[in-house]
């Protein structure tokens, strides 16, 4: 009773359509329910029917439209349980009402953590919302992704990317797809944090330390996709995942973390082990490919211009700064190949600094083949992420 009286009591608004401007006013509504001695829930719900339905009728009265149609969004964004607690009440809307439609925009993974918190595996998300809504439909994601893609990137010019040539948007989406990072919400937040970017860079006074640190990003006709990528990246760090910034500047910790997942290896005998953490210190140690100096060319240039052992040595000295701090096993040549990467790099739980230097070594080759090259290092592109407030 207190749950639906809270309900109706918070539901107040005006409405204007074309014919006719009304207002709901839940506290009366309310009022009304409870108004006499103390009534049992069936007898409130009776009466919450009768008087929904007088307001149905009020307002599609004479000449104005026969149904009323509501729009409810956003409800993923209460705590799970109030998720759950507030689609039970609306359920009372949707069972008496005669002539109101409501259209309600949910994130089906909010319900189903909601889910899961309340009812455990007993009951599922799929067949809960199904008790709540006669008629759902999903929204084509791709498509909207595209569109919202192309109001921050040009689609005028084409890039070599995957064994063919694509817009901008197009190379964004595969990048946030490869990514698992797939929200909007969150992709929007990183697209505007880009924007703000993209705006203090182009207003930089010629003086100011940051003109060393940011990349060929300002210029849709003259991208560079390597500078790009980091750059989205280091944003999407900051703004959600600052713990992985950290964890590349943490040299001590990966060490450790990296020697111990050496040893973790399975099937390998002692003096495999101890060869490997000699091959993993050499690739740590070696202060020549030190990130603060890592460049496009130094890296992503080889692939083209020199032959594999080089390329190995050079790309395994690079991404072990950029890798998951903590894996369980690990093995040296682990970045020479995504195949090597997804095999001898094992993690408890895959985070998207795995799934980032996997989309590195998927996508070097189509790298290396870019007109527009890079001249900053992967720390110049993260201090600048990091200097802007």
């Amino acid at each position: 009773g207190k749950l639906l009286k809270g309900l109706v009591s918070a539901s107040k608004f005006k409405a204007s359509l074309k014919f006719v401007e009304f207002e709901v006013d839940g506290e009366k509504i309310a009022n009304n329910l409870t108004e006499g001695k103390d009534k049992t829930f069936i007898e409130l719900k009776e009466e919450f029917k009768v008087e929904f339905r007088r307001w149905e009728d009020n307002v599609t009265k004479g000449k104005n439209p026969k149904f009323n149609l509501i729009f409810i969004d956003d409800l993923d964004r209460c705590e799970p349980e109030n998720v759950l607690n507030l689609l039970s009440a609306l359920k009372l809307f949707f069972t008496y009402g005669q002539k109101t439609i409501f259209f309600c925009g949910i994130d089906e993974k909010a319900i189903n953590e909601a889910v899961k918190t309340k009812y455990g595996d007993v009951v599922k998300s799929s067949e809960y919302l199904e008790k709540v809504f006669d008629i759902s439909f999903k929204m084509p994601l791709t498509a909207n992704k595209l569109k919202l893609y192309s109001q921050y990137f040009s689609s005028e010019t084409l890039y070599p990317f995957k064994k063919s040539d694509m817009p901008l948007p197009q190379i964004i989406d595969l990048f946030f797809y490869e990514l698992n990072f797939t929200n909007p919400r969150r992709i929007k937040k990183v697209l505007n944090r880009f924007l703000i970017v993209k705006n203090i860079i182009g207003n930089l006074d010629k003086k100011s330390h940051l003109n060393e640190h940011y990349g060929k990003i300002t210029n849709d006709d003259e991208i560079c996709l390597f500078d790009l990528f980091f750059t989205l990246y280091f944003i999407l760090l900051r703004l959600f995942y600052p713990v992985i910034i950290e964890n590349i500047e943490n040299d001590s910790l990966r060490i450790l973390n990296y020697e111990t997942a050496v040893s973790n290896q399975k099937g390998i005998t002692e003096s495999g082990i101890r060869s490997s953490k000699t091959s993993f210190r050499r690739i740590f140690k070696d202060r020549s490919l030190e990130i603060s100096f890592i460049t496009f060319n130094q890296i992503v240039g080889t692939h083209v211009n020199q032959d594999k052992e080089i390329f190995y040595d050079r790309i395994s000295k690079f991404l072990i700064k950029l890798a998951p701090i903590n894996p369980s096993i690990f093995n040296p040549s682990a970045f020479n190949t995504s195949e090597n990467y997804t095999e001898l790099f094992i993690l408890e739980k895959k985070g998207i600094d795995y799934f980032f230097v996997l989309f590195l070594l998927n996508n070097f080759k189509s790298l290396g083949i870019q007109k527009i090259k890079s001249d900053k290092s992967v720390s110049q592109m993260l201090y600048l992420i990091k200097s802007i407030p």
